[in-house]
């Protein structure tokens, strides 16, 4: 299997911003509007859905902090 590059690009990087933007405005989002829920089955899932979005800009704050460790 081939080897991934130890560098990002400019485009990569606004890529990974991009991603990361969706991510975080949805997460917002949701987190609003969670507390004007009268349901609480659908105030569970909306907690779901949040912490999805949340986990995933974890996630790519991660693998940009990793740097070397994703050989």
């Amino acid at each position: 299997m081939k080897k991934v590059p130890k560098m990002i690009t400019a485009k990569d990087v606004d890529y990974i911003k991009d991603m990361f933007d969706w991510n975080m405005v949805a997460y917002k989002k949701i987190d609003y509007f969670k507390n004007d829920i009268s349901s609480e089955k659908m105030a569970e899932l909306f907690i779901t859905i949040a912490d999805m979005h949340y986990s995933f800009c974890e996630k790519l704050i991660s693998l940009l902090e990793s740097g070397d460790d994703n050989e």
